[in-house]
């Protein structure tokens, strides 16, 4: 939330809404749901996980709108999910493998483990953004 926040600060823009939601499909389409109702919906959508994007495109589909034509999304997770998803979503795929290994690391060995580690992610460029 603080990376949403500063990413408009530096845009010059408003911050846009966050409904927050459970990591599922039911809470994706909930909480898009709730923000394509309210007085001012949004253009797109970054959803913090493949399983509420998913969520997301139906309740997007739900009120006839087209992705990306009139509402964009964007996704954070990277799993198989994304590919079988329509459109395709775009994705930050993360380094899942490097993750438990840094994990392992802070169960087995906590006193020498950073408290923060930063770990690349790869934007998986696709349908549901518009940006091909």
């Amino acid at each position: 939330m603080q990376g949403w926040n500063q990413a408009f600060r530096q845009a010059g823009l408003p911050t846009g809404p966050i409904r927050r939601s459970r990591f599922t499909r039911e809470g994706g389409h909930e909480a898009t749901a709730a923000l394509l109702e309210s007085d001012n919906p949004p253009d797109a959508i970054f959803a913090a996980s493949d399983l509420e994007a998913l969520g997301a495109l139906r309740a997007i589909h739900e009120r006839s709108l087209r992705i990306p034509e009139d509402i964009a999304v964007i996704t954070f997770d990277g799993t198989v999910e994304s590919l079988y998803a329509w459109p395709q979503l775009t994705t930050i795929k993360q380094n899942t493998a490097e993750l438990a290994h840094c994990a392992v690391n802070a169960a087995l060995d906590p006193a020498h483990t950073p408290d923060m580690q930063l770990i690349a992610a790869e934007l998986v460029t696709r349908q549901s953004c518009g940006c091909k």
